[in-house]
């Protein structure tokens, strides 16, 4: 993603996951409690890329 996109769309994108993606996330596991370590390390990957981009 960081070597295809523009800064600008990075920065949508992670304000788009900031949004939409993490609460996703947190819903899920409230609803889904036995994928709780799935959706665990889910979140935690993405954050770190998202964290990655975003010191770009």
């Amino acid at each position: 993603m960081a070597a295809a996109f523009s800064r600008e769309k990075m920065a949508i994108y992670i304000q788009e996951t900031e949004k939409w993606v993490y609460p996703l996330l947190r819903q899920a596991k409230e609803r889904y409690p036995m994928y709780s370590n799935q959706l665990f390390l889910i979140k935690y990957h993405m954050t770190s890329v998202v964290e990655t981009i975003r010191h770009l």
